[in-house]
């Protein structure tokens, strides 16, 4: 079973959209299917190795995709 991640969807489509791809250019660059990243962008989740995935093809830590949680003190 593979870990769900939150992702933020829209920082998600302006780093693609940055780069002037297309939804097709980022999954072959990826090793996914476009279907998955048109999920990706419309719910905004997706598995830790899609997470990894897309990280790896920005150059970011997957960190850097994952919605910010507000810290409880």
């Amino acid at each position: 079973m593979s870990t769900v991640m939150k992702l933020n969807k829209r920082k998600l489509q302006q780093l693609r959209t940055m780069r002037c791809w297309s939804q097709e250019q980022l999954a072959a660059a990826c090793g996914i299917s476009v279907r998955t990243i048109q999920r990706i962008e419309k719910t905004g989740q997706a598995s830790l190795e899609t997470t990894r995935a897309l990280a790896a093809v920005y150059q970011l830590s997957p960190d850097d995709l994952q919605v910010a949680q507000p810290i409880e003190v």
